[in-house]
């Protein structure tokens, strides 16, 4: 059974004109109380009809015109929430017909709920709500802005800490290598008054008498040998310190520099925004504020090119691209 609902629904005092239809189905599941509340002697099916159809007429326009305030769906939303709306109204008409006519609703189906887009009305109501996106769209776009320069800012800090940081590590370390050298430097010089003194002990030797009967100065053969002796181990010694201390001197840093990172700006309604690292832009990409059809630049390149033909940068769109819908299955013969 088809019913057709003409109702208005103002919005920003414009009133717009609605239509909807579908169909219902209803049996008899208590028949004590179909009898109770319809005297069977009088009992008319047309009468009886009319009544269930201006029931159904009522509680679907009611709910319908109540929906925007109710259920926060907007007028021009109304052809897009059929179901919801007919889920709406499926328990309302099943009470009224058990409690008003003592029968049990089968089904309910609300087939259409069409907007008349002929009435001047409706025109009027659509460029206000057009109006209203458009603001909406650049309070949105202010938000956006103002968040990536939060971000630029936050961004900049961060550099600017990393920055410090990496310099002060380089600092360190070039100290360190200059108290490593001052250090070998002065090893040496100990080792150096410590094989001086031992050289000028080993002169005194050629004083020492041991025993040639003449019992003062002379050659020594003994003595010589062990003064050639000492003093070859001494200069071991000093060549091997020696070899040592330049190698510590000579070797170069075990910990690289940092390596360059790449970063780009970001053309956001005109305005200039970065740099970006691409850690950074990948999160632009999930939070949809970086597209392949905005301008991005970077040192190195002569002007600004899309972002979606750097080639860099394509792997970040490529992620966000989900996987095409599965062709539909084989039909059984």
């Amino acid at each position: 059974m088809l019913v057709l609902i003409c109702l208005y629904r103002r919005f920003a005092d414009f009133p717009v004109q609605v239509v909807g239809g579908g169909s219902y189905t209803f049996n008899i599941t208590n028949y004590k109380a179909f009898i109770k509340l319809h005297r069977l002697i009088n009992f008319e099916m047309l009468q009886f009809a009319d009544g269930v159809r201006h029931a159904v007429t009522k509680y679907t326009k009611g709910i319908i015109t109540n929906a925007p305030a109710d259920n926060s769906i907007p007028v021009l939303q109304l052809e897009r929430k059929l179901i919801e709306i007919n889920d709406l109204i499926t328990p309302r008409i099943r009470k009224a017909f058990e409690e008003d006519f003592g029968v049990n609703l089968l089904r309910l189906d609300l087939s259409t709920i069409e907007v008349n887009k002929e009435t001047p009305e409706y025109r009027e109501l659509r460029k206000v709500t057009a109006d209203l996106e458009i603001e909406i769209r650049k309070k949105q776009n202010e938000i956006n802005i103002k968040n990536l320069a939060d971000t630029q800012n936050i961004n900049a800090e961060n550099l600017g800490e990393t920055l410090r940081i990496q310099r002060e590590q380089a600092e360190r370390f070039a100290a360190l290598q200059t108290q490593s050298q001052f250090l070998g430097a002065h090893q040496i010089n100990q080792q150096a008054s410590v094989l001086t003194a031992a050289a000028e002990n080993l002169g005194s030797m050629g004083q020492m008498n041991l025993g040639g009967g003449n019992g003062g100065s002379g050659f020594n053969p003994v003595e010589v040998m062990t003064g050639m002796a000492i003093g070859g181990a001494m200069g071991g010694q000093m060549a091997g310190m020696m070899n040592a201390v330049g190698q510590n001197i000579q070797q170069p840093p075990t910990t690289p520099p940092p390596t360059p990172q790449v970063v780009y700006h970001v053309s956001i309604d005109g305005q200039s925004t970065g740099p970006f690292n691409l850690g950074q832009l990948q999160g632009l990409v999930s939070s949809g504020q970086l597209a392949p059809s905005m301008h991005v630049w970077k040192p190195g390149l002569s002007n600004w090119d899309l972002a979606g033909n750097v080639a860099e940068l394509a792997p970040l769109f490529s992620q966000t691209v989900s996987a095409p819908p599965p062709p539909p299955p084989p039909q059984a013969r």
